[in-house]
This record gives structure tokens, C-alpha cells and sequence, in this order.
């Protein structure tokens, strides 16, 4: 579903309340969910929300109006991150010594300047195949040796906590974990070891996250090719000695492996491994993350607004369509319009039709000043339960219907089950319409 630029800047500000993380207009431009807008469009969108009450600024960032005062919060963690970022340079002196390690980068709460007084230090190590296991024992050791290494027990404060470890032959994260908790992880990272292009290749393997965050991932990799080429083998051809010790190492790293993966196995919840890669994360953190912001999205669709539900085609956008959105909109606070997607209209009114594509119309809406969100109808959109759906989701008090619209006890019947009403609020003119106005150019 194509969304506009309110709902998307609503999004990415409750997504964001989840860490007491307000924005800047800067950073809410990069971590837009789904979508880009320019500079001004943004602007003008930020002063329609806060009008509406839904967001508000102090001293530069944005966050949830009603909410607590994170702007202090967030510049304290940022001074306590300053102090974890030396650590990340004594960290580094001892393992870097490990020879298969290509790249170590800092994520979670660190890698946004949000750390507390008492949090560890996440991080995710790229090593060089079949050595893995190897590597994650060496720096196990190193760091038990400096008395920062985190175990099963988890309670140690200020550790370092190695949750991420691929090869670099492996660094595309599976299918299973491409989602918006992840796509946002792998663009807050901070590369602090790179070698041979470690960086570049691990955002090059992992191209689906600019479908989620489009702006966020090309700041990370500008010019970047989503075709990869296949990566030589940096393996030339050696002594049958060096031949040898490489495929001694690989099957001790496989030993490695099993033995650790025994002792594990008793401990283990969540956490994925293999012979490529190592997940270790206990607890579902991103499911977290979703509940709390479900829930700030619910605050925000239970504060005291009258939502206004209008849905339909808009094509040619004319004089009657804005008449039916003023009456509408004089129904509540909150005007939201969804528009039918280019194939259902087809569909409905024939292949000569939208005249104006649903992008197009999209953008004509969201310029109304009436209309303060907007959006494209789901694909799927022609049975009762799926109606429904979409109302649930949107909670209206009222759907604001024209005197022309078909089904109205129907739509009266579900507007009950969610708590509202279907609402005659204009009486359309026969004398123009759309089919009309098509008919006389």
C-alpha cells in the first residue's frame, strides 16, 4: 500500500518513540518509511501534523505530542555514548590481532549516540569462510581476558556483546528476517573495521532494505550497483604446505562448531546459527520494538480527534469532489481519503479509465487543504471482510458517503461493527461527473 507523506512521517516518529529517540528534520527525512519527499513537502507536512496536534518540536526535533521530555534524555545518552566510542577503540586493539576477521561494525543503541550509563556495546563481525567458529573463540578469549565478555547469564553490565557474525561470503540477511526492525539495524551500523570493501559488499547484499527505507539505505550506499558480480576467490594457488594448513583450519573450524553448538544447544531460545553465520539475540527484540510501537499508534488514534473515512476514485479531481471533501471534512477533525488503485478502476468503470493515473491522484488529494491524509486503497478491496479490515485499521467515526453511492447499508452495517456510522454528507450533482467531463473533450 502506498502511503502519503503524514501517514509516513507519523510512522517513522511513533517507530522512533519506541527508543525515547526524537528527531531532527534532517534524520526524519533519512529514516522515512516507504517513501521520499523533498525538503519542502516534508516541511509543510511536519507544521500539518503538529497543527493537528499529533506532533510537536522542542529545540529542533520532532517527537509525540503528550509525550514524555526525550530531547533532554537523548542529548544525556549522547554524552554517555561519547564515552562508550573510546571503548570501541580499545575493543578493536584486542581483536583486531585475529587474522580472519574482514570487518567489525557497532550497532543497536551505541550506533545511534542512545546508550544509558550501564549499556553494553553491540557489534557484528564479518570473518573470512570456514573460520568463523574459529574466530568467535579467539574473541571470546580476548575478551574474557579484559573482563568484557557477556555470558549466557546475561547479567554483566558494560560488556561487549558480539550478536552478528557472518562470513563474507554469506552477509545477505535471510529471507526470514527482512523486515523493518532489521532493515533499520542494518542502516544504523557503524563500520569501525573494513577490509577489502567489507562495508560496501554487506549493503550490496542487502538491497531489499531500500524498499523499506529508501532514503536511509542510499545514504549509505550512493552509486552502489544492485547487480553484484560475483567475488573472486582470495584464495590463490599455493604450496601444497600452506594447501594444507587451509584445510586443516576448515575442518577444525568445523569441530569448533559442533563442539561449541553442543554446548549451546541446552541454552539456546532464539538464536539462529550455523557454519556461515550466528544470530544471538535471547530475547525477540524486535517483536518488542513492534508492541511498543502498535501501542504508541493506538495512543495516537485514541486521542480526542473525530476521524472522517472517505474513500472512492477521484479521477479528474473536479469541482464536486472537493464540494463532497469540504461537507466531509466538517464531519470531524481528520479528513483521511483512500483512493482506488489504476487496475480496480479499470475494472469497475472500464479500460479507458483513470484518466489520471492513481499516483497522480494521490498527489492531487494530498495538495487539498481539507484532506489530511491520504492513501491508495489495497489491490484486494471488493469483499465485505476485507472492507472491514480496512475500517478496523483506521477506527472512523464516520464514513462520509455521497448521495450516489451504492451500498450504503452495507457500509452503514460495517461502520457499527467498528463503532461509527456511514453518513450522507453531500448531494452529488448529476450534471457533473467525471464520465461527463470525459464525454465533452
Amino acid at each position: 500500500m502506498l502511503i502519503s507523506s503524514e501517514a509516513a512521517v507519523l510512522l517513522t516518529i511513533t517507530y522512533s518513540d519506541q527508543f525515547k529517540f526524537p528527531l531532527t528534520k534532517k534524520e526524519i527525512a533519512q529514516r522515512l518509511i516507504k517513501i521520499s519527499v523533498t525538503e519542502n513537502k516534508l516541511g509543510e507536512t511536519l507544521i500539518n501534523l503538529s497543527k493537528l496536534n499529533l506532533i510537536e518540536n522542542k529545540g529542533g526535533f520532532w517527537k509525540l505530542s503528550k509525550g514524555t521530555d526525550q530531547v533532554k534524555n537523548r542529548l544525556r545518552r549522547a554524552n554517555y555514548s561519547q564515552q562508550k566510542w573510546l571503548e570501541v577503540d580499545k575493543l578493536l586493539s584486542v581483536i583486531g590481532w585475529i587474522p580472519w576477521i574482514r570487518g567489525v561494525a557497532v550497532t543497536g543503541s551505541l550506533a545511534v549516540d542512545n546508550v544509558t550509563v550501564n549499556d553494553d556495546i553491540d557489534l557484528m563481525l564479518v570473518v573470512a569462510p570456514q573460520r568463523l567458529w574459529l574466530s568467535r573463540v579467539l574473541v571470546s578469549l580476548s575478551s574474557l581476558w579484559v573482563g568484557k565478555r557477556r555470558t549466557w547469564q546475561g547479567n554483566e553490565e558494560n560488556s561487549w556483546c558480539f550478536n552478528l557474525w557472518l562470513d563474507d561470503k554469506h552477509l545477505g540477511l535471510p529471507k526470514n528476517k527482512r523486515n523493518l526492525y532489521s532493515a533499520y539495524e542494518v542502516c544504523q551500523t557503524k563500520w569501525m573495521l573494513d577490509k577489502a570493501g567489507i562495508e560496501k559488499k554487506f549493503y550490496q547484499n542487502n538491497y531489499w532494505v531500500k524498499n523499506l527505507l529508501p532514503n536511509y539505505f542510499n545514504s549509505k550506499l550512493i552509486g552502489a550497483s544492485k547487480i553484484i558480480e560475483a567475488e573472486k576467490s582470495g584464495y590463490e594457488s599455493a604450496p601444497i604446505l600452506r594447501f594444507i594448513g587451509r584445510k586443516i583450519l576448515s575442518i577444525l573450524d568445523f569441530l569448533t562448531f559442533s563442539i561449541q553448538y553442543f554446548y549451546m544447544y541446552s541454552h539456546m531460545s532464539r538464536e539462529k546459527v550455523s557454519l556461515s553465520n550466528a544470530y544471538f539475540h535471547p530475547r525477540s527484540t524486535k517483536g518488542q520494538i513492534y508492541e511498543k510501537w502498535f501501542s504508541s499508534l493506538k495512543q495516537i488514534q485514541s486521542q480526542d480527534r473525530r476521524v472522517v473515512l472517505v474513500t472512492g476514485v477521484f479521477d479528474l479531481f473536479h469541482q464536486e469532489h472537493q464540494n463532497f471533501l469540504r461537507k466531509a471534512k466538517l464531519e470531524g477533525d481528520l479528513l483521511v481519503v483512500g483512493i482506488e488503485t489504476d487496475d480496480r478502476v479499470k475494472k469497475n468503470k472500464g479500460l479507458s479509465r483513470p484518466i489520471d493515473d492513481q499516483q497522480k491522484r494521490l498527489q492531487q488529494l494530498q495538495l487539498f487543504p481539507v484532506v489530511d491524509l491520504a492513501f491508495i486503497l489495497p489491490e484486494k478491496f471488493d469483499t465485505a471482510q476485507e472492507h472491514l479490515a480496512l475500517l478496523k485499521l483506521i477506527k472512523p467515526q464516520v464514513l462520509a458517503v455521497s448521495s450516489h453511492t451504492p451500498y450504503l447499508e452495507e457500509k452503514q452495517r460495517l461502520m457499527k461493527k467498528v463503532g461509527g456510522e456511514a453518513r450522507v454528507v453531500y448531494r452529488q450533482n448529476p450534471d457533473i461527473s467525471t464520465t461527463r467531463l470525459t464525454k465533452l473533450t
